[in-house]
């Protein structure tokens, strides 16, 4: 097995195209020496140059990248309902406007915890997890972490939040085999974007954060000392969304006992 590496410049997107075991796969990537992936046979790779500041065009090179790996169409911006950007910083990063990057007491945390040997705490911010997104890399180490940390707030010198965002919820996994929220909304509820309520913003949301566990279509099993379905478990996570909604100011308590009461299809 050869181990490939992908390298471009800081202010390049790459997109890796291998062959692993008969299977084929992509990976995103950017910065310096960026995406390491074990494989059989490479079958090349393409460099996307981007610079500035989130530019119309470097989104549209990212897009291009996006539809031509997964035949899926990408959902821009202004395509979200905003319940939807909501609930992924309400539940995920709930400073997100605020920092630069990196949330320092969330990150400290984590690092301390992998340095002890308890796995890792979280703590990752949206910008955090979309540059693990983009490059592959899921070890729990702190030398990960800290090039994380790096790449994030080197991310948000050059792209605002909005472009952040867009490129998190395109990117994201949302379990069984769907990638980006457009897909998950069509596929778990039957929507477009613009039709999810914010319940339903707030079911898909809670998949993201192991979609193994919290996809309504997940498999039966003992969670939290109780056996539950996938939708059992995904309901619970939801609910927490909400409650964080509706605790940060997102939802008024009329709006927040709306979304408890709907019964999702």
């Amino acid at each position: 097995m050869v181990l490939s590496l992908a390298a471009c410049g800081k202010n390049e997107v790459v997109k890796m195209r291998f062959v692993t075991g008969g299977e084929s796969g992509t990976y995103f990537a950017f910065g310096g020496t960026i995406a390491q992936h074990a494989t059989n046979n490479a079958e090349g790779i393409e460099v996307i140059g981007l610079s500035g500041n989130g530019s119309q065009a470097n989104i549209q090179e990212l897009q291009k990248i996006y539809a031509s790996t997964t035949d899926r169409e990408w959902a821009t911006y202004d395509q979200f309902p905003k319940a939807l950007v909501d609930a992924a910083v309400a539940i995920e990063d709930k400073r997100f406007y605020e920092h630069q990057g990196v949330d320092w007491i969330t990150t400290v945390k984590a690092c301390v915890k992998m340095f002890v040997g308890t796995g890792d705490a979280g703590g990752s911010t949206i910008t955090q997890q979309l540059v693990k997104n983009m490059t592959g890399n899921n070890s729990v180490t702190v030398r990960r972490k800290v090039v994380e940390i790096f790449k994030a707030i080197d991310f948000e010198r050059r792209y605002d939040k909005n472009v952040i965002m867009e490129w998190y919820l395109n990117l994201i996994y949302f379990g069984d085999r769907k990638n980006g929220v457009k897909s998950a909304a069509a596929h778990y509820f039957g929507k477009e974007l613009q039709s999810l309520t914010p319940a339903e913003c707030a079911s898909l949301i809670s998949i993201t954060n192991n979609p193994s566990i919290f996809s309504p279509y997940a498999s039966t099993f003992e969670y939290k000392g109780k056996m539950m379905t996938g939708e059992e478990r995904n309901n619970i996570r939801k609910e927490n969304t909400l409650w964080a909604m509706r605790n940060q100011g997102y939802l008024t308590e009329e709006e927040y006992q709306e979304a408890l009461a709907q019964e999702l299809k």
